[in-house]
């Protein structure tokens, strides 16, 4: 069912988005197109702004600081290198 709820949903947006197109080219306007893929599309802007004792943070150095500090703090070895223990069974 689920499937069929996708594939009808892809569908309707195609048709949708097909109903715009042939309107805008037939009125010879082209901004409700438009309008649409604006909305659709998706940029990739970065990593966001990081707040570092309530201070937010927007450039790319003090980014990387703050990153690279969470990161060490992560994946530090620990004072007696301690395995971690997963399903009963130790890894290093």
């Amino acid at each position: 069912m689920k499937v069929t709820v996708q594939r009808e949903l892809r569908k309707a947006e195609k048709d949708y988005v097909s109903d715009i197109l042939k309107a805008s080219l037939a009125q010879k306007e082209a901004k409700t197109f438009w309008k649409y893929m604006k909305f659709k599309r998706n940029d990739n802007l970065g990593v966001s702004p990081l707040k570092e004792n309530e201070v937010l943070y927007c450039d790319g150095e003090s980014k990387a600081r703050i990153l690279s500090q969470q990161l060490q703090s992560v994946f530090n070895r620990g004072q007696d290198n301690a395995a971690i223990k997963l399903d009963g069974a130790s890894q290093r």
